[in-house]
């Protein structure tokens, strides 16, 4: 219980920022993985207003490049957590900072020269279509 009282105070954090992508890396093991997703989750759910707007711009690029390396090598709880923080993200700098949130989203995805999406265009629908599922179910957790 004391290992989980101290894990559940670390993913909050101001090292959470650091350590959540560093357990993100592909070759932790999946559990040590989906804690760096639920992590980067929390803080980005709770704790945003500790990032300036170009950090709070290098965590959405992060995301969407794990996003897109988890949904690659199919580890769906984990790229679902991940989209969830996506979620968070975009309703955080919606509408001041994002106000074409929905249509830029589309455009990352459909236009993106990563590979992998290239060669499956099915996956960015789903990505596309996960990211618009959470938003409604975010939103209502979010005010």
């Amino acid at each position: 219980q004391q290992l989980n009282s101290f894990l559940e105070r670390l993913q909050y954090s101001s090292l959470a920022w650091d350590f959540s992508w560093k357990l993100l890396q592909t070759t932790k093991t999946q559990s040590i993985q989906f804690f760096g997703a639920v992590a980067l989750c929390n803080k980005i759910s709770r704790h945003l207003t500790e990032l300036n707007d170009n950090q709070i711009q290098l965590v959405f690029e992060q995301l969407i490049q794990k996003i897109i390396t988890y949904v690659s090598i199919n580890y769906k709880q984990i790229s679902v957590k991940l989209i969830v923080a996506l979620g968070h993200l975009i309703l955080n700098m919606m509408p001041n900072k994002w106000p074409n949130m929905i249509a830029n989203i589309i455009n990352i995805f459909t236009q993106s020269s990563n590979e992998f999406l290239n060669k499956h265009p099915e996956k960015t629908i789903i990505i596309i279509l996960d990211i618009l599922t959470i938003l409604p179910e975010e939103v209502s957790k979010f005010n």
